[in-house]
């Protein structure tokens, strides 16, 4: 290539050069060269390539290309430089609603709505056409048009008189409930000279009177007298009748004594590390008495009669003892410090050879 003040790239929409080179040399960015109009302009006073030479170069630009997989949202394509911006020039059809009419000589028309990619408006039908149907329309593959039927139906009278003779009765309880309630709030306590008090609360009481019952739940019973304490105020602690039990005691103490009085040492054994692996299990015996029921409290009242029954089971007697045997395991043994030449012949735990595999 014969390098001059500027030299054009064969590619279109050129974006940004990324590296020219000649060999070992490398030339820099706005030192050497600039981009300017899709060409290398060797303009600025830095190096650039002698006359007649050939030199790589590097860029970056817009291709135009065909994409593969087409569907309704979205396609593939290949060839293009991770990270970078991919331009999409596309049309699509927005949804709309239609209209379905018929005019009085029985030609069916449809009108076509105003498309709008989010807020879509029903069209209205012109003078002189019945409404059928309205279309709303998505034109995706995968999703039908869906129809809404708003044709006129007629009725026949023998529904339309009962229609009407059920709206009257409507019309005939309310008017019976309203004259209810108008009668409930000028005077709920008199009706016909009787006087009646549904216990609800103490508002129908007189309360000039010391009153010596209690309306509870919608019954009128003796009350109930109570006073409060405040216990923190006594700094007394309440409790019931107790008896101290030992649960667990340490009668024991430790002593000490010298191991080795004579400083008498044998040749220091090699150590021997036993993983250990814990195997915990739990084996339980439990009898129970047979089912106790005990009746506590029977309360019979000519107001709320209630019954109220609890049923207990009693454990006899709880006892925990060691298992005579150990399941069978795999415990995993480390032995460091031997001697050159040493050989492990056998291992034993608590007088019993034991078989050993190599890890």
């Amino acid at each position: 290539m014969d390098p001059t003040s500027r030299w054009p790239i064969p590619s279109t929409s050129v974006l940004e050069i990324i590296l020219i080179k000649q060999g070992g040399t490398v030339y820099t960015k706005s030192t050497d060269y600039k981009l300017t109009s899709g060409q290398v302009d060797w303009s600025p006073a830095g190096a650039e390539p002698a006359p007649g030479s050939t030199y790589e170069i590097t860029y970056r630009h817009r291709a135009r290309v065909e994409p593969t997989n087409i569907t309704d949202t979205g396609f593939d394509i290949s060839g293009a430089v991770d990270g970078t911006m991919v331009l999409v020039t596309y049309s699509w059809k927005m949804p709309r609603y239609d209209l379905i009419t018929i005019d009085n000589k029985g030609i069916v028309r449809r009108i076509k709505g105003l498309a709008h990619a989010w807020t879509q408006s029903i069209p209205k039908a012109p003078n002189g056409q019945l409404v059928l149907a309205s279309v709303f329309q998505k034109w995706t593959s995968n999703q039908k048009p869906k129809v809404t039927n708003s044709a006129v139906k007629a009725a026949h009278m023998v529904d339309i008189e009962a229609l009407k003779d059920m709206v009257l009765n409507l019309y005939y309880l309310m008017s019976q409930e309203r004259l209810k309630n108008d009668a409930n709030a000028s005077d709920p306590s008199t009706k016909k000279g009787i006087f009646v008090d549904p216990f609800f609360d103490d508002d129908m009481r007189d309360q000039g009177i010391s009153q010596t019952g209690a309306i509870v739940d919608k019954c009128l019973t003796l009350p109930v007298h109570s006073e409060v304490r405040d216990l923190a105020k006594d700094q007394k602690v309440y409790m019931l009748p107790y008896v101290l039990e030992p649960i667990i005691s340490q009668e024991l103490q430790t002593g000490s004594m010298k191991i080795n009085p004579y400083c008498a040492f044998d040749p220091i054994p090699a150590d021997l590390h036993v993983t250990l692996n814990i195997d915990h299990w739990t084996e339980v015996e439990t009898q129970w008495l047979s089912p106790v029921t005990e009746r506590f409290t029977r309360v019979v009242s000519w107001i709320a009669p209630t019954t109220t029954e609890t049923s207990t089971k009693t454990l006899v007697s709880s006892t925990s003892k060691n298992a005579e045997f150990m399941r069978r395991i795999n415990q995993k043994i480390r032995v460091e410090g031997l001697k050159p030449g040493e050989q492990i012949t056998t291992i034993e735990f608590d007088g019993i050879p034991v078989n050993v595999e190599a890890i």
